[in-house]
């Protein structure tokens, strides 16, 4: 049964002459061939002066692994995907070399596919401008820093758009099981890359049952391409889910990412504050857009609504899952909520008259692309310049290295440390990995020193130590201090902490140095072990 608006897109494309038609093919494909040049040109220079930090190391060790060593790994709870991320980040490796772009090729293609199906998804019901809404938004948010970041969340975010478009056209085109059969794979695929791509079934079984209830009507086909694939990947998630609960139980991992109910607040505002004043313009061009073109108001699908829905709860589902089955609440995990937000800003802009777009619609589209474009030009100028691009991680509240030509421009006070005799302290594991892997000449003196066993990243480097780049094994805070006549100590306000407590302890302060937020300090030991 057509919807009121797809009868008036009929009719519209039936007045149209096949010389229209043609022209607004290669209007489409002129301006998805735009955007397309644009993303690349970005992405690929964002990628290029962005170093691998802690979890991208992970990434790039484990995927140079061949499978055996690989699955050891998963097991043993050193990273927690499924194998088939590691493949393509091999893949992507193959493609462009083992450097910053190879390694991130995967996802940077897929954050484009995403905005790809946003265009395809929301354009098809709302029109041609209101796609470009939907496709640019997303470089526009805080879900921009995974395109090019060597982890899966992009992955997931690529195959959860291709997998809303594959269930529009379930439902409106023909070969209705072909396109059944690659939601179904997509599905597949998400699961393949992440666990947590397994809430992915959420809107969709949503929307199935807000469909069954309208038409009273069990579609079997529909609800077998969603569960087939979340049954097939229970054996692998088993082993993976186990591991994990052994190596992180008793540890603060919970308490660092509690599943709160404050949590799906504060990850809106992680998504959706760099588009902050986007988001206050479109409030505005909306109600400028009820008042003046309300005739023209779009009649859009309510199952493809209560899917966008869907997407936008999964923070709060996550919460309920978090604490039904004692798993944390990680925000870069729920980047398919995107797909909700592309939905709902653009679909509101849409036009009932399909070739003729809206003003205000035309308006939003505009800026999101002056406000990508601004932040691409003042990237490149900044390159030009011999300035990276200022990067923060908001899981490990840590900022990136991203100076051209210098991985190590955040540490640069740790060369300091010249006496080659005396052993380097530090409580920060993030940057403690980084510094390994780009400076192994100083690795051998460094060592992470944690409070003790129930300190998360003290037990995943010892069970990293095989699969990683040579580091000495993590040592509790004390033991090791106690062992050393004279330390350094380096890293940012904790060293300073570590200060107050050695002096306690009747500790000497031989010399201290601070640049640029970093603190390296020597410390003498009045009571020398033997």
């Amino acid at each position: 049964m057509q919807t009121e608006l797809e009868s008036s897109t009929s009719r519209v494309f039936g007045n149209r002459s096949g010389r229209s038609l043609f022209s607004r093919s290669r209007l489409e494909l002129l301006l998805l061939s735009a955007f397309s040049i644009f993303y690349f040109a970005d992405v690929l220079l964002r990628a290029s002066e962005k170093y691998f930090w802690y979890d991208e190391i992970t990434t790039v060790c484990l995927s140079r692994l061949n499978p055996g060593a690989l699955w050891v790994a998963l097991r043993t709870a050193v990273d927690n995907n499924p194998p088939l991320f590691y493949w393509l980040t091999r893949a992507g490796e193959a493609l462009a070399g083992e450097n910053k772009i190879g390694a991130r090729l995967p996802e940077i293609i897929a954050f484009w596919a995403f905005c790809l199906c946003m265009y395809g998804f929301v354009r098809r019901r709302a029109g041609i401008v209101a796609g470009l809404i939907a496709m640019l938004f997303p470089m526009c948010t805080g879900a921009f820093f995974y395109a090019y970041e060597a982890r899966p969340h992009a992955i997931v975010l690529g195959l959860a758009g291709l997998s809303a478009v594959c269930w529009q056209n379930a439902y409106e085109r023909k070969r209705r099981t072909l396109w059944l059969v690659l939601l179904s794979l997509c599905l597949f695929g998400a699961f393949m890359n992440h666990c947590f791509a397994l809430l992915l079934v959420f809107p969709f079984a949503l929307a199935e049952l807000f469909q069954m209830a309208k038409t009273r009507r069990f579609d079997l086909p529909l609800w077998a391409a969603l569960i087939i694939p979340a049954l097939a990947v229970v054996p692998l998630y088993l082993p993976l889910v186990q591991a994990a609960h052994k190596l992180w139980q008793g540890t603060q991992l919970f308490t660092a990412f509690p599943p709160s109910w404050s949590q799906p607040a504060r990850f809106y505002n992680f998504l959706l504050n760099p588009a902050f004043l986007i988001l206050i313009f479109a409030l505005l061009l909306l109600l400028v857009h009820e008042i003046f073109e309300s005739s023209n108001r779009l009649i859009f699908s309510a199952r493809e609504a209560i899917l966008a829905a869907g997407f936008l709860a999964l923070p709060i589902v996550s919460v309920v899952l978090g604490k039904a089955v004692n798993a944390p609440y990680v925000y870069r995990y729920l980047l398919s909520t995107l797909l909700g937000f592309c939905f709902l800003l653009a679909v509101p802009f849409g036009s009932a008259r399909l070739l003729k777009p809206n003003l205000t619609a035309v308006a939003l589209a505009a800026v999101l692309f002056l406000y990508a474009g601004a932040s691409f030009s003042r990237l490149a100028w900044h390159r030009i310049h011999g300035v990276g691009e200022i990067l923060f991680e908001s899981s490990s509240s840590t900022f990136l290295d991203t100076t051209p030509g210098n991985p190590l421009a955040n540490e640069a006070l740790l060369w300091s440390a010249s006496d080659q005799k005396i052993p380097i302290a530090t409580r920060n594991a993030i940057q403690f990995l980084h510094i390994v892997y780009y400076a192994p000449g100083i690795s051998r003196r460094l060592y992470y020193v944690a409070p003790g066993e129930t300190d998360v990243l003290y037990r995943w480097l010892g069970t990293f130590e095989r699969f990683g780049p040579a580091y000495n094994a993590p040592e509790k805070y004390w033991s090791f201090i106690n062992a050393q006549p004279r330390c350094y100590l380096w890293g940012g306000p904790e060293v300073v902490q570590s200060i107050s407590e050695l002096l306690a302890r009747g500790w000497q302060l031989r010399s201290l140095q601070t640049f640029q937020g970093q603190n390296l300090a020597v410390v003498e030991n009045p009571r020398p072990p033997e």
